[in-house]
């Protein structure tokens, strides 16, 4: 009911989530009926991390400077290996931060696939780690700053894929503009990342 009143009759452009919820993760099994109404709508959705698990192991340290990339890089691999993209392969799915803490741990994902049965893997990655993980989105919020860390992202991921983001007002916008010029992103790419992947997600907001 949620779903319909905030689509049909707010008419609003998608769907916000966290990360998780009392500690499952989205790709939790409790959630397929939300995801299935999502799935059917084509809806885009929108996952921003929380603290799902650990709250502050490092007392010292804020728990959302590592616990927030943590808990996104958990939903994506609840919603990978379990098979959450290919169940709901027609909803548009963008994830904060570059996917969090994803790039280091995408050769143990393809590990911990090739562990499946083979029809375990025909179920729940049918079209291949690579594939699901490439057809998502994710902003460039806090990770777009860095040169190393965009470079991880383009061996990763096309450029169709990644969204502006400057994570405003704990980053600031014209730091990551600025960033962003600094690299070798073409013309067109550039033009891409700061408006026309969003225009392809959102093509109401075309003028």
């Amino acid at each position: 009911k949620e779903i319909e009143y905030a689509l049909d009759v707010l008419k609003l452009d998608g769907v916000g989530l966290m990360t998780s919820y009392a500690g499952k993760l989205l790709g939790d099994g409790a959630f397929a009926p939300v995801f299935d109404e999502l799935n059917r709508r084509r809806a885009v959705v929108f996952g921003h991390p929380t603290m799902s698990c650990c709250a502050n192991p490092v007392p010292d340290v804020a728990p959302p400077v590592i616990e927030f990339p943590m808990d996104s890089t958990r939903t994506i691999v609840s919603l990978l290996l379990g098979g959450g993209f290919a169940r709901y392969a027609d909803i548009r799915f963008i994830f904060c931060h570059g996917g969090g803490m994803l790039l280091p741990i995408v050769q143990r994902l393809q590990g911990a696939a090739a562990q499946m049965t083979p029809e375990e893997r025909a179920r729940r990655l049918p079209n291949g780690i690579d594939h699901e993980l490439q057809r998502q989105y994710y902003d460039l919020a806090s990770i777009g700053f860095k040169p190393a860390g965009m470079a991880g992202l383009r061996k990763l991921l096309p450029p169709s894929q990644l969204l502006y983001g400057a994570d405003e007002p704990f980053s600031s916008t014209q730091q990551i503009s600025k960033a962003l010029a600094s690299l070798d992103f073409t013309a067109d790419e550039r033009a891409a990342l700061q408006r026309g992947n969003a225009l392809r997600l959102f093509p109401r907001l075309q003028t």
